[in-house]
């Protein structure tokens, strides 16, 4: 079972991999390499004052993007 929090679905408006909500279930797009590294790595999930932790690290959100081959869809 997984435990969303706005923040981590909000980044499914921004960046698109290979789980795309509307084909695939949403414990499959948790489960993606993509979402599995940023859980990997908890310092992500520090809101660092923003109300949104992937906002407050957004250069480095960009780099994982590209590293995972995801694409921008939104904006932050």
């Amino acid at each position: 079972m997984f435990f969303v929090s706005k923040s981590i679905l909000k980044i499914f408006a921004i960046f698109s991999t290979t789980h795309n909500l509307t084909k695939s279930s949403l414990h499959e797009g948790l489960a993606s390499d993509f979402f599995k590294y940023i859980r990997e790595n908890e310092h992500l999930l520090e809101t660092e004052g923003s109300p949104c932790a992937l906002f407050s690290h957004q250069e480095e959100l960009a780099l994982i993007a590209f590293k995972f081959k995801a694409s921008k869809v939104g904006t932050l």
